[in-house]
């Protein structure tokens, strides 16, 4: 799976929890959504080190 496969994922996922926002408490979305930015972090830092 490539670099932009996975943000695809990960923005399809963020439209997920925004579509389905009524069906999962606030507290439940806000774990879900802070994992989600961890995930962006880690793939941002593979591709710096794949430049180097």
């Amino acid at each position: 799976m490539n670099i932009f496969t996975l943000r695809m994922h990960l923005a399809a996922l963020r439209q997920l929890l925004r579509d389905n926002s009524e069906v999962i408490s606030e507290e439940k979305r806000l774990e879900i959504w802070k994992t989600i930015e961890k995930l962006q972090d880690v793939i941002e830092e593979w591709e710096k080190s794949k430049k180097n």
